[in-house]
């Protein structure tokens, strides 16, 4: 009984729609539902198009909230103008999102629009067609339970809510940037400036001290005697380096002496160091054992040769220069 109810009344709003397009044959309004079943609380859309001349004057239905007491609008569009026909035609479409609480068939009466023409001073009705929409109830499952009608629906994020984020999260990047080009910046302005390098300990110095803490150990005395010479012309094999620029770690005995004859040394001097690095040769290859007396003639070797060879400062005489000066000035008046 309640479908042929439904069947009579969709007949009806049919009829009546057809009688509602005898007006200006170049208007044409259309009313589209997107789905003619819902579930109970599902939405649906409803498609209005107006097709008219690009001049005519339009009005729309007065809608709020509601198309009927039962059908329930969720949202609408604005109001989206298309021309074709070299602009002399246009198309103007809205959409409404309804939903509906009620279940059962809900007849959606004709939409009316108002047009006029240019130079009319009447407004002429236009009416959508008419249809029906149905909306199901919630099926119960079969143990009885209760069970919500749709499942939550998220809203997407909006640009409005993301931006505070999106700011956050650029001035968090530009935080990081900044503070890692300051400690880069850093680094380079630290490495122009140059480091305080260590004063340069003068070859004869270091020597010397090296000869006082090998006095200190007493190798000789406790049984080292071939360390105890090894050491001792190590120091001066380091001192020629340090003092002449022989590479004498490098080098045999005679090497050494060939080395030295080129330099400032004097003669006694060197015949001095030939003393010193032959014994050692004779200690540490033929394992010879020299007397006590000769382990300390090698060290007063090792310490006078270094303090006869060390590089004489030359002291400017103040008096000489200022009277070079004088006589510089002299001869420059003159």
């Amino acid at each position: 009984m309640r479908k042929s109810i439904s069947y009579i009344l969709l007949l009806y709003f049919s009829l009546a729609g057809l009688l509602s397009f005898a007006y200006d044959p170049g208007v044409n309004v259309e009313g589209i539902i997107e789905s003619e079943s819902i579930q109970l609380g599902s939405q649906t859309k409803i498609i209005l198009t107006i097709t008219s001349p690009t001049d005519y004057f339009w009005q729309w239905p007065d809608l709020i909230d509601r198309v009927t007491d039962e059908i329930e609008i969720v949202h609408q569009s604005g109001i989206d103008t298309l021309k074709h026909g070299d602009n002399k035609m246009m198309q103007l479409k809205k959409e409404l999102i309804i939903t509906s609480f009620d279940t059962g068939y809900h007849a959606v009466p004709p939409l009316v629009f108002l047009f006029k023409a240019p130079g009319d001073e009447e407004w002429i009705p236009a009416e959508t067609n008419p249809f029906l929409v149905y909306v199901a109830g919630v099926e119960l499952s079969p143990d009885g339970e209760l069970r919500d009608i749709k499942e939550i629906y998220k809203a997407q994020l909006t640009f409005k809510e993301i931006l505070p984020w999106l700011l956050i999260l650029l001035l968090v990047s530009g935080g990081i940037w900044l503070y890692t080009y300051y400690l880069k910046k850093k680094r380079e302005k630290a490495s122009l400036i140059p480091k305080p390098s260590k004063p340069k300990i003068p070859p004869h110095t270091l020597a010397l001290n090296e000869l006082d803490e090998l006095r200190e150990k007493k190798l000789w005395q406790n049984g080292r005697i071939k360390e105890y010479h090894s050491e001792l012309t190590e120091i001066i094999r380091n001192y020629l380096e340090g003092r002449y620029n022989i590479m004498a770690l490098e080098m045999t005995t005679s090497e050494i002496m060939e080395a030295t004859a080129t330099t400032h040394i004097p003669s006694e001097g060197r015949n001095k160091l030939l003393i010193l690095f032959t014994r050692a040769d004779l200690v540490k290859f033929a394992k010879s054992i020299p007397l006590p007396g000769e382990h300390e003639d090698s060290f007063s070797i090792a310490v006078d040769f270094v303090r006869s060879t060390i590089p004489s400062v030359i002291i400017p005489d103040v008096k000489q220069t200022n009277e070079t000066q004088v006589d510089n000035n002299n001869k420059v008046e003159q």
